[in-house]
């Protein structure tokens, strides 16, 4: 019997339980969700009704997030990344290939 040991997952993927793509969704409505048991995009489109969202708005953004799903699972992240703000674009790094990256933090001053 072979021994295999599977790599960990290092960077997991955040993509389908951020809720800041949705439009009007912000770090406190996607904090409730989450508190909601709403944690990822299927169980939000699993969810019929979700207090303090009226019913054509919920379909509205369940219809987005079909679409989301659909460019990322054709590889297209860069067709997702309008939909998050600039600071939260950390979001999309495990989707990205190649999965290096670099972080230079510098304050300028030394040459």
């Amino acid at each position: 019997m072979q021994n295999t040991v599977k790599p960990r997952n290092l960077c997991p993927r955040v993509l389908d339980r951020s809720f800041v793509c949705l439009k009007g969704v912000g770090p406190e409505t996607e904090k409730r969700l989450w508190q909601c048991g709403i944690d990822r995009w299927d169980a939000f489109l699993n969810t019929p009704h979700i207090e303090g969202i009226a019913r054509e708005r919920k379909l509205e953004m369940d219809r987005h997030i079909e679409n989301l799903k659909r460019e990322l699972a054709l590889g297209r992240v860069k067709a997702v990344a309008p939909f998050f703000p600039s600071n939260e674009l950390w979001r999309l790094y495990p989707d990205l290939e190649p999965k290096l990256f670099l972080d230079i933090e510098t304050t300028g001053l030394s040459p």
